[in-house]
């Protein structure tokens, strides 16, 4: 994995931070569709990050 493909893994966790802070106080509930693939899941998301702060993780097969 590149230094961009990091960034990008890091700066998507960051964006759905700022979201969940952004919706929480509305009562918003967060979600995201992700690739179902494992080696695209370990390289493209941080899990972690991404279930402390969606309500729903939808997992697509067809994606990337």
């Amino acid at each position: 994995m590149d230094n961009m493909e990091t960034d990008d893994k890091e700066n998507f966790a960051t964006l759905i931070k700022e979201l969940y802070d952004a919706f929480q106080p509305k009562g918003y509930v967060l979600s995201a569709v992700v690739s179902s693939k494992k080696d695209v899941i370990e390289n493209s998301y941080n899990v972690s990050t991404l279930s402390k702060y969606l309500n729903f993780i939808n997992l697509i097969k067809r994606l990337s």
